[in-house]
């Protein structure tokens, strides 16, 4: 299974490992995931308007709002000068979220 994130101007695709994987660096340089939120300018997704706090491992096309797509950018981007970072994978995935709001597919 395979993930593409997108926005108007990108579209990274990255494996289900690697985006897990991106998850946890995020967080653990100080990420507080604030769950993902439905595309109700799209209801042909199928997606519940009211969701709150969606989850990130699903490939539906869930949103990442502009603020938490933000704060995962700049987590990525401390992640990414530490030691042993793969840092040309970590700037790909951060680059789609420094410019805002992108969906999950």
């Amino acid at each position: 299974m395979s993930f593409q994130l997108s926005n108007a101007n990108r579209d990274v695709q990255i494996t289900y490992t690697g985006w897990l994987g991106m998850i946890r660096l995020a967080e653990e340089f100080g990420w507080k995931p604030a769950g993902t939120v439905a595309d109700v300018e799209n209801p042909q997704l199928g997606h519940d308007p009211d969701l709150r706090d969606g989850p990130y491992a699903s490939n539906d096309g869930l949103l990442v709002t502009d603020d938490d797509a933000r704060a995962f950018a700049a987590a990525l981007r401390l992640a990414s000068c530490r030691p042993g970072a793969d840092r040309a994978r970590i700037s790909r995935i951060a680059e789609v979220a420094e410019e805002g709001r992108f969906r999950i597919w």
